[in-house]
């Protein structure tokens, strides 16, 4: 079985919303247009905000 590997431009991230990488290994029969690439700072933002909950103190 051949996998189909998505890479992420240099300083992105790869995104479904849900799934976040810099090399994704697609599941087979997953659509590699439910990706998308982010900026390395969106990354870092959504990542902080999950681990704080979200909201300010």
């Amino acid at each position: 079985m051949e996998r189909t590997v998505l890479i992420a431009s240099p300083g992105m991230i790869l995104t479904d919303g849900e799934i976040y990488g810099t090399m994704i290994f697609l599941e087979e029969g997953r659509d590699p247009e439910e990706f998308q690439e982010v900026s390395l700072a969106y990354y870092e933002k959504k990542m902080e905000e999950a681990e704080y909950g979200g909201t300010e103190v």
